[in-house]
Protein backbone atom coordinates (compact mmCIF):
# COMPACT_ATOMS: atom_id res chain seq x y z
CA UNK A 1 0.00 0.00 0.00
CA UNK A 2 2.97 2.28 0.75
CA UNK A 3 4.38 1.66 -2.80
CA UNK A 4 1.06 2.35 -4.55
CA UNK A 5 0.54 5.52 -2.26
CA UNK A 6 3.87 6.96 -4.02
CA UNK A 7 3.11 5.61 -7.34
CA UNK A 8 -0.30 7.70 -7.00
CA UNK A 9 1.20 10.94 -5.32
CA UNK A 10 4.17 10.91 -7.89
CA UNK A 11 1.26 10.84 -11.31
CA UNK A 12 -0.47 13.13 -9.32
CA UNK A 13 2.22 15.53 -9.03
CA UNK A 14 3.42 14.53 -12.79
CA UNK A 15 -0.36 15.14 -14.13
CA UNK A 16 -0.21 18.45 -12.05
CA UNK A 17 3.25 19.82 -13.75
CA UNK A 18 2.09 18.95 -17.05
CA UNK A 19 -0.82 21.11 -18.16
CA UNK A 20 -1.03 24.44 -15.76
CA UNK A 21 2.76 23.99 -13.88
CA UNK A 22 3.62 22.66 -10.19
CA UNK A 23 1.56 25.12 -8.06
CA UNK A 24 2.07 23.43 -4.37
CA UNK A 25 3.52 20.17 -6.10
CA UNK A 26 6.94 21.02 -6.31
CA UNK A 27 6.92 21.69 -2.55
CA UNK A 28 5.08 18.39 -2.25
CA UNK A 29 7.57 16.22 -4.11
CA UNK A 30 10.35 17.84 -2.41
CA UNK A 31 9.02 17.08 1.34
CA UNK A 32 8.34 13.02 0.05
CA UNK A 33 11.64 12.39 -1.66
CA UNK A 34 12.55 10.52 1.07
CA UNK A 35 9.34 8.46 1.07
CA UNK A 36 10.05 8.03 -3.00
CA UNK A 37 13.46 6.91 -1.96
CA UNK A 38 11.42 3.93 0.41
CA UNK A 39 9.30 3.16 -1.82
CA UNK A 40 11.83 2.65 -4.90
CA UNK A 41 14.15 0.80 -2.37
CA UNK A 42 11.15 -1.42 -1.07
CA UNK A 43 10.06 -2.30 -5.38
CA UNK A 44 13.73 -3.29 -5.90
CA UNK A 45 13.64 -5.62 -2.83
CA UNK A 46 10.21 -7.68 -4.33
CA UNK A 47 12.14 -7.47 -7.79
CA UNK A 48 8.98 -5.36 -9.09
CA UNK A 49 11.08 -3.31 -12.04
CA UNK A 50 7.78 -2.14 -13.62
CA UNK A 51 6.43 -0.68 -10.45
CA UNK A 52 10.21 0.76 -10.14
CA UNK A 53 9.91 2.11 -13.55
CA UNK A 54 6.75 3.59 -13.18
CA UNK A 55 7.14 4.97 -9.98
CA UNK A 56 10.81 6.65 -11.28
CA UNK A 57 8.94 7.99 -14.82
CA UNK A 58 6.31 9.57 -12.54
CA UNK A 59 8.41 11.52 -10.49
CA UNK A 60 10.14 13.23 -13.59
CA UNK A 61 9.17 16.61 -11.74
CA UNK A 62 11.53 15.62 -9.44
CA UNK A 63 14.11 14.42 -11.44
CA UNK A 64 13.98 17.38 -14.33
CA UNK A 65 12.70 20.40 -12.53
CA UNK A 66 14.16 20.23 -9.12
CA UNK A 67 17.45 19.43 -9.54
CA UNK A 68 17.80 15.71 -8.77
CA UNK A 69 18.86 14.63 -12.52
CA UNK A 70 21.78 12.79 -11.83
CA UNK A 71 19.61 10.25 -9.53
CA UNK A 72 16.75 10.47 -11.87
CA UNK A 73 19.02 8.78 -14.91
CA UNK A 74 20.84 6.44 -12.65
CA UNK A 75 17.45 5.01 -11.67
CA UNK A 76 16.16 4.82 -14.74
CA UNK A 77 18.91 3.30 -16.24
CA UNK A 78 19.01 0.73 -13.49
CA UNK A 79 15.70 -0.11 -14.12
CA UNK A 80 15.81 -0.01 -17.83
CA UNK A 81 18.07 -2.75 -17.80
CA UNK A 82 15.50 -5.17 -15.75
CA UNK A 83 12.27 -4.23 -17.72
CA UNK A 84 11.13 -6.28 -20.07
CA UNK A 85 10.67 -4.20 -23.32
CA UNK A 86 8.07 -6.47 -24.68
CA UNK A 87 5.51 -6.63 -22.15
CA UNK A 88 5.71 -2.64 -21.40
CA UNK A 89 6.91 -1.18 -24.28
CA UNK A 90 5.14 2.31 -23.78
CA UNK A 91 6.42 2.44 -20.62
CA UNK A 92 10.05 1.98 -21.51
CA UNK A 93 9.51 4.43 -24.24
CA UNK A 94 8.50 6.97 -22.00
CA UNK A 95 11.29 6.27 -19.47
CA UNK A 96 13.92 6.57 -22.34
CA UNK A 97 12.13 9.77 -23.30
CA UNK A 98 13.11 10.73 -19.56
CA UNK A 99 16.25 9.20 -19.46
CA UNK A 100 17.75 11.07 -22.56
CA UNK A 101 16.59 14.53 -21.48
CA UNK A 102 18.12 14.08 -17.84
CA UNK A 103 21.69 12.37 -19.97
CA UNK A 104 21.38 15.46 -22.47
CA UNK A 105 21.09 17.93 -18.59
CA UNK A 106 23.81 16.43 -17.20
CA UNK A 107 26.24 16.83 -20.59
CA UNK A 108 26.15 12.56 -21.09
CA UNK A 109 25.54 13.20 -25.30
CA UNK A 110 26.45 9.85 -26.23
CA UNK A 111 23.62 8.31 -23.89
CA UNK A 112 21.29 10.83 -24.68
CA UNK A 113 21.54 10.45 -28.27
CA UNK A 114 21.24 6.38 -27.74
CA UNK A 115 18.12 7.17 -25.73
CA UNK A 116 16.72 9.85 -27.50
CA UNK A 117 17.14 7.56 -30.83
CA UNK A 118 15.73 4.47 -29.84
CA UNK A 119 12.87 6.19 -27.98
CA UNK A 120 12.17 8.81 -30.58
CA UNK A 121 11.17 5.87 -33.16
CA UNK A 122 9.03 4.48 -30.69
CA UNK A 123 7.15 7.42 -30.39
CA UNK A 124 7.08 8.66 -33.80
CA UNK A 125 5.41 5.46 -34.74
CA UNK A 126 3.07 5.69 -31.61
CA UNK A 127 -0.29 7.47 -31.65
CA UNK A 128 0.60 8.81 -27.96
CA UNK A 129 0.91 12.85 -28.73
CA UNK A 130 2.71 13.66 -25.52
CA UNK A 131 5.40 11.14 -26.18
CA UNK A 132 6.04 12.65 -30.08
CA UNK A 133 6.18 16.08 -27.92
CA UNK A 134 8.79 14.63 -25.84
CA UNK A 135 10.43 13.31 -28.47
CA UNK A 136 10.73 16.00 -30.53
CA UNK A 137 12.23 17.85 -27.17
CA UNK A 138 14.88 15.46 -26.71
CA UNK A 139 16.02 15.65 -29.70
CA UNK A 140 15.68 19.51 -30.35
CA UNK A 141 18.16 19.04 -26.69
CA UNK A 142 20.71 16.73 -28.20
CA UNK A 143 20.54 18.91 -31.59
CA UNK A 144 21.20 22.02 -29.32
CA UNK A 145 23.53 20.67 -26.73
CA UNK A 146 26.09 19.66 -30.52
CA UNK A 147 25.36 23.35 -31.89
CA UNK A 148 22.78 22.14 -35.01
CA UNK A 149 20.72 25.09 -34.10
CA UNK A 150 18.49 24.53 -37.48
CA UNK A 151 17.69 20.67 -36.25
CA UNK A 152 16.68 22.01 -32.35
CA UNK A 153 15.01 24.45 -33.85
CA UNK A 154 12.68 22.58 -35.86
CA UNK A 155 12.32 19.43 -33.06
CA UNK A 156 11.32 22.57 -30.78
CA UNK A 157 8.79 23.97 -32.88
CA UNK A 158 6.72 20.76 -33.36
CA UNK A 159 6.83 19.99 -29.96
CA UNK A 160 5.93 23.19 -28.96
CA UNK A 161 2.80 23.47 -31.52
CA UNK A 162 1.58 19.83 -29.52
CA UNK A 163 2.22 21.15 -26.42
CA UNK A 164 0.21 24.22 -27.40
CA UNK A 165 -2.49 22.39 -29.05
CA UNK A 166 -2.61 20.04 -25.62
CA UNK A 167 -3.25 23.43 -23.82
CA UNK A 168 -0.11 21.81 -21.90
CA UNK A 169 1.55 25.54 -20.02
CA UNK A 170 3.92 23.63 -18.62
CA UNK A 171 5.91 22.03 -21.25
CA UNK A 172 5.12 25.23 -24.15
CA UNK A 173 7.09 27.11 -21.25
CA UNK A 174 9.88 24.62 -21.19
CA UNK A 175 9.90 24.33 -24.74
CA UNK A 176 9.99 28.96 -24.86
CA UNK A 177 12.60 28.42 -22.80
CA UNK A 178 14.61 26.19 -24.84
CA UNK A 179 14.40 28.49 -28.06
CA UNK A 180 15.13 31.64 -25.98
CA UNK A 181 18.98 29.19 -25.39
CA UNK A 182 18.44 29.09 -28.95
CA UNK A 183 17.77 32.85 -29.44
CA UNK A 184 15.24 32.64 -31.05
CA UNK A 185 11.69 32.32 -29.50
CA UNK A 186 10.00 31.48 -32.96
CA UNK A 187 7.85 34.52 -32.81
Amino acid sequence: RFAAWCIALAEQASEAFSGNGPGAWAHTLAREIDNFRSAIALLEAQGASDAVLQLATALAPLWSALGHQREGLQLLQSTLALVDEQEHPTAVMRARLLAARLATTVDDFPLAITLANAAGREAFHSDDLSAIAEAHCALGNLARGVGDQPSALEHYDTALSIYRERDDRYNAGYVLIQLAKLGDLGT
